[in-house]
């Protein structure tokens, strides 16, 4: 009897059909760093609009607007959930001496049937930081790297990247033909042609299965150079 073909990447876990929310929103007030806001919103396509702007509310500079796909809204919602986000009481105080910071958090689970709001001052709740952390993940620029993140979000290329992360974490031979020197090669050639090398790369992402464009995004990340969100949407964006 010939043996069954191994399962290739059985940890993998499927994408779930459901959606995790149809959308979200997040406004951060704080001295004296302004106010950021974040909104994700479910499409017919079953993408998500990611949206983040920067400003007071009369004249707000958007930093970006892009769609990812479920996929990262998935994992956005079990790390809110594992923290305990989704359990946060409807409003939070201030505490004296700490700096000021107004912020509202709303998310709609299914329009008409769930949702949960939340609003504070100073005095959050705990997981707070696990709700920024996330949000970070997904591009908001962290307080101390506007600037990185910024040159970043506008598609230039920083210096200085260590490509010994990679050793370990591509497959023996590469990911359909990105060795590790492949991949050393073609970052040498950004600095040269960007846009000819930032076109290659997103052909040659397009033209992998998903799990092993998965793979490649770790990879990527791993680096350091930029985070998952950002690679997955600079290799993919709305036509993956």
């Amino acid at each position: 009897m010939p043996e069954a073909p191994e399962e290739k990447n059985p940890e993998r876990i499927p994408e779930r059909k459901n959606p995790p929310f149809q959308s979200l929103s997040f406004t951060l007030a704080e001295e004296p760093r302004g106010r950021s806001v974040v909104r994700m919103a479910r499409r017919d396509d079953g993408m998500y609009s990611l949206h983040v702007e920067q400003g007071s509310g009369g004249n707000p500079k958007v930093r970006f607007t892009r769609m990812v796909p479920q996929g990262t809204a998935q994992q956005l919602k079990d790390a809110l959930q594992n923290a305990g986000v989704f359990d946060w009481k409807p409003e939070y105080g201030n505490v004296a001496g700490r700096p000021a910071m107004r912020w509202t958090f709303n998310l709609v689970f299914k329009e008409g049937v769930f949702s949960m709001a939340s609003a504070g001052g100073n005095d959050a709740p705990p997981s707070f930081g696990v709700l920024m952390e996330q949000l970070y993940r997904l591009d908001l620029p962290r307080p101390e790297e506007g600037v990185a993140n910024a040159a970043q979000a506008g598609g230039a290329w920083l210096p200085g990247m260590d490509f010994s992360k990679l050793e370990g974490l591509l497959p023996e031979g590469g990911l359909e033909g990105f060795s590790l020197e492949e991949f050393q090669r073609m970052f040498a050639e950004a600095s040269a042609n960007p846009a000819e090398f930032s076109e290659r790369l997103r052909s040659e992402f397009r033209s992998l299965p998903p799990d092993e464009r998965e793979e490649l995004l770790d990879a990527l990340a791993a680096m350091g150079m930029a985070s998952r969100a950002w690679w997955e949407n600079f290799l993919g964006g709305a036509g993956l």
